[in-house]
């Protein structure tokens, strides 16, 4: 058999062809070793057909079908650096073969070599210039690497090559949802969702983004867009169980439903509550929605009596659940990114909840509670919602540093100038918090204003942005950007902030608590819908509702009031150890509430839509 014609057979789809022209060779034959590999790898025995690739690489070096063959099954392997070898040999025969620079590209992401992985995909797409692939795949290194520019400009080239892709839509939505264009991110989400009418997780990515910018939404078109997307996505499929007899001396079981156990943020409010659970009166079970590792999801699966790994099927999913007989399941995602709320449909438990990460209705009939506080979510508004509220005493939840609090002075105190900062994504910074932004700084001419967030890590990314503020006004000239970094130099970057100011009206949550227990004030902004009210439970509970502005006004007045260096210095510890001791940081307390609040959910009159009310324990802090 000539190289050319092993050549052909290696790329022939039909494996069957392959089987047969290896049986008519000697075993021993490099022409014979290669086709049994690429058998092999077809049928997934990667493992196998290693072996077979390098000894019959070993005397047809120069077959490239063969070297290609041989590259895939490594990266199967997880071999990702022998990829790139066999690639880059590859190339050096064929240096126009656009297919292979692709797969080196990504061999090279793969091994952290981004520039290199970048430089091939780009040489990918110059290539075969009519293929959206190569520009997907870089703009996603690119995004990865918070280079949002970018990541747009092959997105918008690659969607020119195919218009009718949904992910490609998808993909730039995000981006441009992270450069706060917000806009722009919804034309994509209605363009994609319209091309792929039956993807939930597109359509939640659409009510995602419909919260950032109170001018593209209303509350009503929020709470209409929720129903639409249950009508489509998570219609009902089986009824509520009836209620049974519960003994007061049985434990509650209660399933917590998260793809995001890993996330440091869901577990630093989630992991406190499950640590405090009484166990003699809860048994808890974590249902991982999508694998979790690391040391948050650790955590977690320590707190918890049992974990779960749920299929990735509905069917199936739901089945586990209900074969382990919970009595409530708590959704902690809504309509996060890798929500399984199509899944709660079927039912698996007689009471469902949502609670946690999400600000919102669900919108589903599945869903039976939200659970809330008066501040998020006032009972007058209940109708707002398709689940009943639920209303803890304080805040919706708790919070526990996940670190040793270091109190310091604060930096005006060595500079000689108030330093206000925001430790929120950048995507929450639209052009009406930028524009208040702007009016504090110019009422008080020395202070600086410092960003933190982790798409600041690109240059390109920031000049953009300072260049897009520019133009609207803003003195960016006092405005210091800076990435995101790891959990114990971000609560040590809290030195360096006097006073937080907190985004509208998507409003901060872990950044909130995380500056108040480094005793920096924060000043918010109360809005109309759930979300935009999260800085003012979140004040209300540290004890400190005078810092809750009712609106941009009173916010700038506000800001500037707390812009005085001698109040600060002496502010910062009290208020810390003021927050210490207030229902913000009351995780024992929280925790009975809550449980209360489960059992109240189990015994209330299905058919009443009242909102439940928990009252404070007298016996907590």
């Amino acid at each position: 058999m000539t190289p050319a014609e092993l050549g052909r057979l290696l790329v022939d789809p039909d494996v069957r062809r392959l089987a047969a022209a290896a049986a008519t060779l000697a075993p021993d034959a490099p022409p014979a070793l290669a086709l049994r590999a690429e058998t092999l790898r077809r049928a997934r025995r990667e493992a196998e057909a290693a072996p077979l690739f390098d000894a019959a690489l070993a005397s047809l070096p120069d077959v490239l079908p063969l070297l290609h063959a041989a590259a895939l099954a490594d990266v199967a392997l997880g071999r990702h650096a022998v990829a790139c070898r066999r690639w880059e040999a590859l190339l050096a025969r064929a240096p126009s073969a656009a297919g292979a620079w692709l797969n080196l590209g990504l061999a090279r992401a793969a091994l952290g070599r981004d520039d290199e992985a970048l430089a091939a995909l780009d040489r990918a797409a110059a290539l075969a210039p009519r293929d959206p692939v190569p520009l997907a795949r870089a703009a996603a290194l690119l995004g990865e690497r918070a280079f949002l520019p970018e990541a747009i400009e092959r997105l918008t080239r690659a969607i020119a090559l195919a218009p009718g892709e949904a992910a490609l839509r998808f993909a730039r939505a995000a981006h441009r949802s992270s450069l706060a264009l917000h806009a722009e991110a919804l034309d994509d989400l209605r363009a994609a969702t319209a091309l792929a009418a039956q993807d939930a997780a597109g359509g939640s990515a659409l009510l995602v983004e419909l919260h950032y910018d109170a001018a593209l939404a209303d509350v009503e078109t929020l709470a209409a867009a929720h129903r639409r997307w249950a009508a489509v996505h998570a219609a009902v499929v089986a009824p509520r169980a009836p209620a049974s007899p519960r003994s007061p001396e049985r434990r509650l079981r209660v399933g917590y439903l998260s793809p995001r156990f890993g996330d440091a943020p869901l577990a630093a409010l989630l992991a406190p509550v499950l640590e405090a659970h009484d166990r003699a009166r809860i048994e808890a079970i974590a249902y991982a929605a999508h694998p979790a590792a690391g040391p948050h999801a650790q955590r977690v699966r320590a707190a918890v009596e049992r974990w779960v790994d749920l299929p990735r099927g509905d069917d199936e999913a739901a089945a586990a659940i209900a074969r382990d007989g919970v009595d409530v399941v708590v959704d902690l995602a809504g309509h996060a990114p890798g929500n399984r709320l199509p899944m709660l449909s079927r039912r698996p438990a007689r009471v469902q909840a949502t609670w946690l990460d999400w600000f919102d209705t669900t919108g589903s009939p599945a869903i039976d509670w939200l659970v809330a506080d008066p501040v998020h979510a006032p009972a007058a508004e209940a109708d707002r919602y398709t689940e009943r509220l639920v209303l803890l005493p304080h805040a919706r939840f708790v919070y526990r540093a996940p670190v040793a609090i270091a109190l310091c002075e604060p930096p005006s105190a060595r500079s000689g100038h108030v330093t206000f900062g925001s430790f929120n994504r950048h995507a929450k910074l639209t052009d009406d918090v930028v524009a208040t932004w702007a009016r504090v700084l110019r009422a008080v001419p020395d202070a600086r204003l410092l960003l933190r967030a982790s798409a600041y890590a690109a240059p390109s990314t920031v000049a953009c942005v300072r260049a897009r503020w520019a133009r609207a006004g803003v003195p960016v000239e006092r405005i210091d950007f800076a990435p995101f970094v790891a959990l114990d130099a971000l609560h040590a970057a809290y030195a360096q902030v006097d006073v937080a100011l907190d985004p509208f009206p998507f409003c901060g949550g872990v950044t909130t608590c995380d500056a108040l227990a480094h005793g920096v004030p924060v000043v918010t902004l109360a809005g109309d819908r759930m979300v935009a009210r999260q800085g003012a439970a979140l004040l209300a509970a540290a004890g400190r509702p005078e810092w809750i502005a009712a609106d941009r006004d009173r916010y700038v007045e506000l800001a500037v009031s707390l812009a005085d260096p001698g109040r600060l210095r002496s502010l910062r510890p009290a208020l810390a150890q003021a927050v210490a001791r207030s229902p913000l940081t009351d995780v024992a307390g929280f925790t009975r509430a809550l449980e209360r609040a489960y059992a109240a959910m189990l015994d209330a009159d299905p058919s009443s839509r009242a909102p439940l009310v928990v009252p404070p324990d007298a016996a907590a802090r």
